[in-house]
C-alpha cells in the first residue's frame, strides 16, 4: 500500500495578517489604502479558494502590490463573495491583508493606525496566526496565485 506524504509549512515567521472592515466596495478601499499607507495596490486577477474537495471554487478580489525594494509583498483579499466567506472565522473582517515580508511590531501598528484614520472603515487589526484554522493552506494558494499571475519571481 502506498503512502500519502503531507507537506506542512508554517508561514507564521514570513507573514502577518491585517483584518480590516468596510463597506467600501474593493477598489475604493484600495483607493484609500494607496493613499494612507504610499501603496500601489493593483487589482489582478481574482483568487480562486475551494474551501473543501466537494465544493467549487470561489473567487475573491484580490489586490497586489510588491514593494519597489522586494522587501515586502502585500496581497489584499475580499473575504466575502456572494456565495460566503473566504475565511468564515473572520467574519467580521470585509478584507484580508496579507503581509509577506519581515515587518516589525511598530510598522503594523503604525500601518494599522493608518488605515482606521480612513473615514469608512470600521475597524482593522492584526489577526493571530492561530486564529485562522486552515491559514497555511490559504497562504500556500496566495503564493500560487502569485506565481501563476507572474506577480512574484
Amino acid at each position: 500500500m502506498a503512502k500519502k506524504l503531507k507537506l506542512e509549512v508554517d508561514y507564521s515567521e514570513d507573514y502577518r495578517i491585517l483584518g480590516v472592515s468596510s463597506h467600501l466596495k474593493d477598489y475604493r478601499i484600495a483607493f484609500f489604502l494607496n493613499k494612507v499607507l504610499e501603496f500601489d495596490l493593483r487589482k489582478t486577477t481574482d483568487f480562486l479558494f475551494q474551501q473543501s474537495a466537494n465544493q467549487p471554487a470561489l473567487n475573491y478580489s484580490f489586490y497586489h502590490y510588491r514593494t519597489p525594494d522586494a522587501w515586502f509583498v502585500y496581497s489584499m483579499i475580499g473575504n466575502f463573495n456572494a456565495y460566503g466567506r473566504l475565511i468564515v472565522s473572520l467574519w467580521q473582517y470585509d478584507y484580508i491583508i496579507f503581509v509577506n515580508g519581515p515587518s516589525e511590531d511598530h510598522e503594523i501598528e503604525t500601518s494599522l493606525k493608518a488605515i482606521r484614520s480612513i473615514q469608512h472603515v470600521l475597524t482593522a487589526s492584526e489577526i493571530p496566526f492561530d486564529k485562522v484554522k486552515n491559514i497555511n493552506h490559504i497562504i500556500a494558494d496566495i503564493e500560487m496565485h502569485l506565481i501563476n499571475n507572474k506577480l512574484i519571481n
